[in-house]
């Protein structure tokens, strides 16, 4: 017989966005229950964002022991002990995730592992690993079942020589070849640790140029630091077939706009986009709607078509960041506690790419404003005026500051340098607070610290930079 339970509030998975939510819920004295089938902390923590980082940490490292020639400081015979770096990043993660398990057990939610599939709205089964069953009332459900990557017919995944970033970042070898199947943030940031690590790794992207998303000024900046830094990038280029070669090689035939060619890679990395995690959860049952790419459609308050059930993080499209997800959790667990004034504002996400120098931004690129119909004025500054950005030997980096015409409001930040990621931070701020971009440069910066490479450019949209010649 199966085990039987009632809650408030039941949350099937425990990710970034499933794993807040039912910390929320249990802060606003909801009785919550949360459900997973792999691990807490979903796969940012335990496969994507936070062992990433940790091996790019490692990547910067190598990278800063390169630049301390220029300081007279001189390391020799540098070594990576492959073994003692993959033992680290799992350390870093085991850490991260007891925490998240010691805060769902602060906030009072009951933790069960296994997959589960709903009956009805309100009633949900979860079968563990070892056949036990448990049947889960609730009042309420989020779902938060993420995403996972994907491939390509003509390019399938082995796990040992065609793999995703979930192998990559076990880092199994450093190949002395080493092939990127797309060139967006995580098959950039993959790149940079397997270059930094030794290998000779070469990108290819169908775009005409890697970190598209990004500002075209800022990625036809960061495209061109990456070939300077040695690293292969076969923009405009479609990859066609694949093949095992006998000595153990993988061969991808792709086409480029000088032609049909024919690459061979010791490992091959496929990072082409992540697909939704919604078939076999029963959502065809209870009716939940997807939308034409089977992601979950919600509303502000992520409720869904059907009366009591929400969904957040990946599984609902968007930018499939942590962050996003950490907040759309947020909002769900505050509509289910009555707060109906809780929504999602897509407006001010930033985002970064940690690959080195950093790329990050916020709001509309300089293109999306203008597609937007918006008469937009802008100011850029460079890292090379920056004192701390010299005296780090980081000169290469932009900050660029979209505004509108009219009425000065900051519609996107976009910037590539040294810790761009952190800078952005200060972007999101202010267009959250609906500062204009006067107002913003009229606040006062460190010197010398990067930031005032933010300063500088929000001053720079009406002219008014003072550490370069305003044009």
């Amino acid at each position: 017989m199966p085990t039987e339970i009632r809650t408030e509030v039941l949350v099937i998975g425990a990710g970034p966005g499933g794993y807040v939510a039912a910390i929320r819920a249990g802060q606003l004295k909801k009785k919550v229950v949360i459900v997973d089938k792999d691990k807490v902390g979903g796969l940012c923590l335990n496969y994507g964002c936070i062992p990433s980082k940790a091996l790019l940490y490692a990547a910067e490292l190598i990278k800063n022991f390169e630049k301390a020639k220029k300081y007279g400081i001189t390391a020799e015979n540098i070594k990576v002990d492959i073994n003692v770096l993959r033992d680290k990043k799992q350390k870093v993660v085991n850490h991260l995730v007891s925490g998240v398990d010691f805060l769902l057990k602060g906030n009072g939610a009951q933790t069960i592992m296994g997959e589960a599939k709903f009956l009805e709205p309100e009633l949900v089964e979860i079968t563990s690993s070892n056949g036990a069953v448990t049947r889960v009332t609730a009042d309420n459900v989020i779902i938060a079942t993420g995403s996972l990557p994907f491939s390509f017919p003509f390019l399938p995944l082995d796990g040992k020589k065609v793999i995703t970033s979930k192998e990559a970042l076990e880092v199994p070898f450093i190949p002395k070849e080493m092939g990127v199947v797309g060139g967006g943030y995580v098959g950039m940031e993959m790149a940079s640790v397997y270059h930094a690590l030794g290998a000779h790794v070469t990108v290819i992207e169908m775009l005409d140029l890697v970190c598209a998303n990004a500002d075209k000024q800022i990625a036809q900046l960061a495209n061109q630091r990456f070939r300077r830094d040695g690293v292969v990038l076969m923009t405009s280029t479609k990859v066609t077939g694949s093949k095992m070669l006998s000595d153990g090689k993988v061969e991808l035939s792709v086409t480029s706009p000088e032609g049909e060619k024919k690459l061979a890679f010791d490992l091959v990395m496929v990072a082409v986009g992540h697909k939704a995690i919604t078939a076999g959860i029963g959502l065809d049952k209870i009716g939940v709607k997807l939308d034409q790419r089977g992601f979950i459609q919600v509303d502000s308050h992520m409720k869904t078509n059907v009366p009591g059930i929400y969904a957040v993080g990946d599984c609902v499209g968007h930018q499939l960041l942590a962050h996003k997800a950490f907040k759309e959790g947020e909002v769900a667990a505050e509509v289910i506690a009555g707060n109906n004034e809780a929504e999602m504002d897509y407006r001010v996400i930033p985002w970064a790419v940690f690959t080195h120098p950093e790329i990050a931004g916020v709001g509309l690129t300089e293109e999306e404003a203008k597609q937007n119909g918006y008469q937009v004025k802008i100011g850029t500054f460079p890292f090379r005026a920056i004192g701390r950005a010299i005296g780090m030997d980081e000169s290469d980096g932009l900050i660029k500051v979209i505004a509108n015409q009219k009425n000065d409001e900051i519609l996107g930040v976009h910037m590539f340098g040294a810790n761009a990621g952190e800078l952005v931070a200060e972007a999101a701020v202010a267009m959250g607070f609906e500062a204009s971009a006067t107002e913003w440069g009229q606040i006062i910066h460190v010197h010398p610290t990067l930031s005032e490479a933010v300063m500088e450019a929000a001053l720079g949209v009406n002219k008014h930079s003072i550490h370069m010649v305003n044009k």
